[in-house]
């Protein structure tokens, strides 16, 4: 048995956008909007019902803009890892790092330090050259004085923001507490 159906409604106009062009990430769907100069950017948007190989568009567009229908999954892959490694770069400039040390030289806004293991950085205890964030941080300070101090990495040098002397006690190369100087009479 065969049957022809119609069935009306009233008609409305829709944002469609082609199916391809929306990316759902399981809590959001995204499309990639083209900008000037051959940019893009996702934008968030709140889908409707799909239609053959187009999808409605409830929120988040307007009219006119030019979506990305074919390797929006190559630009947003991209744009992932963009994302991640300036992230990563971010959080690893922006953390900083304390350990002890002894002055070895100090010139200009450069210092040098023997320093204990910084075991966030995997390093061992070694001799190494560091920028100072102010060279008014070296001031007072003399070679073969301990010190602790914080750095942090910016760019390809690793820059103290902080640097304080230590207690006499606390000197890596001392061993032993240093005798305390005798004052007033020997008994």
């Amino acid at each position: 048995m065969f049957a022809q159906v119609s069935l009306g409604g009233a008609q409305r106009e829709l944002l469609v956008v082609p199916a391809e062009a929306v990316i759902r990430t399981g809590r959001r769907a995204l499309v990639y909007v083209a900008d000037e100069a051959g940019r893009y950017r996702p934008v968030a948007v709140e889908i409707g019902e799909q239609v053959d190989e187009w999808i409605v568009i409830r929120s988040g567009l307007v009219a006119g803009q030019q979506v990305v229908a074919s390797g929006q999954f190559l630009i947003d892959s991209e744009a992932s890892l963009q994302g991640v490694m300036a992230r990563a770069a971010a959080a690893s400039a922006a953390e900083p790092f304390r350990t002890t040390g002894v002055v070895v030289e100090i010139e200009g806004n450069r210092i040098t330090l023997e320093h204990a293991p910084v075991p966030a950085l995997r390093w061992p205890a070694m001799t190494m050259p560091f920028s100072l964030a102010d060279a008014t941080l070296a001031r007072g300070l003399k070679k073969g004085q301990a010190v602790s101090f914080t750095f942090n990495k910016q760019g390809d040098d690793y820059r103290i923001t902080a640097i304080a002397p230590q207690a006499a006690t606390a000197d890596p190369h001392a061993g032993h507490a240093p005798a305390a100087a005798a004052s007033g009479a020997a008994r």
